[in-house]
């Protein structure tokens, strides 16, 4: 930490950014409308040591879907080595860090982190494990790349945007109770456990009655005796109410009979720079306002 300069180290303390302020109490907040970076600097990844980024990155690889959106979000997809101009930024494999020049190596928590630390190491290139476990994780690791990749101000505008559209959904769904939903994935596989899915779940609105299950077909049996208000389905499970409405038993089920249903992509209930959007959508496809 002592390389960095003290504007660069105050961004991931900044007032907009509570939620952060217990394991940051050095940083002070940054003023002005700019905040220079003078390399090298260090920052944080997910249970790892302190990473020390000796330039600024001019060839940036996100590896992992999460890691791709974030750059994306911060204005830098130029930094991706054959990044496209417009369309969705993805992924690079593992595989293609020995192959691709790059001055930082971004993933996140969805990598099998023994294959990405061996493959970066074989490279010779730092490596920056994004955490996004939790919301809390993944607000700590937009700031942390901010700060790795040139982008302080970038990534806490983008923490703050979040922040203020939790802090809206929260406002309108004061006084409601929560909704039980159930998110089938195909073939009555749940989202199960998960820290951000289902905190992502309960800021909408929602409690999910499979949380403690395994990653397995749920009961039908224990599906009928939970009787969620809401049935969810992800994109990619194929399911659909009509489909539903056909099925033996599923079809008793109060919220396929009165169409509480919706689909939606998994992809709101995974880290990503959209949160907020995620959050408010779900919110409103569970609290519909009268």
């Amino acid at each position: 930490m002592g390389r960095l300069t003290t504007a660069v180290a105050a961004l991931a303390c900044a007032g907009a950014f509570a939620l952060l302020a217990s394991g940051c109490g050095e940083r002070r907040e940054p003023t002005g409308t700019t905040v220079p970076i003078t390399y090298p600097v260090t920052v944080q990844g997910a249970n790892e040591q302190p990473l020390e980024i000796a330039r600024a990155p001019q060839r940036v690889l996100p590896v992992s879907a999460s890691a791709a959106a974030l750059v994306d979000a911060l204005g830098l997809r130029a930094l991706v080595p054959g990044a496209p101009v417009g369309g969705r930024l993805r992924a690079f494999p593992v595989r293609a860090i020995a192959a691709t020049r790059a001055d930082l190596v971004v993933g996140s928590q969805s990598n099998d982190a023994h294959a990405l630390r061996a493959a970066a190491a074989a490279a010779n290139v730092p490596l920056l494990i994004l955490a996004d476990s939790s919301i809390r994780d993944l607000a700590h690791s937009i700031l942390e790349l901010g700060i790795a990749i040139g982008a302080p101000l970038a990534a806490r505008e983008l923490v703050a945007a979040m922040d203020a559209k939790r802090a809206a959904v929260k406002a309108r769904l004061k006084g409601l109770a929560p909704v039980t939903v159930f998110v089938d994935t195909g073939y009555f596989i749940p989202v199960v456990g998960g820290e951000f899915a289902g905190e992502v779940l309960r800021e909408a609105g929602a409690e999910n009655i499979a949380a403690a299950a395994a990653a397995a077909p749920f009961p039908l049996k224990d599906l009928l005796a939970a009787e969620p208000a809401f049935y969810l389905a992800t994109v990619a499970s194929g399911t659909t109410l009509e489909e539903l409405r056909k099925t033996p038993r599923v079809r008793n089920l109060a919220a396929v009979r009165e169409g509480r249903f919706a689909i939606i992509p998994l992809a709101l209930l995974q880290p990503g720079p959209d949160l907020g959007e995620a959050i408010d959508q779900l919110s409103l496809i569970l609290h519909p306002a009268p």
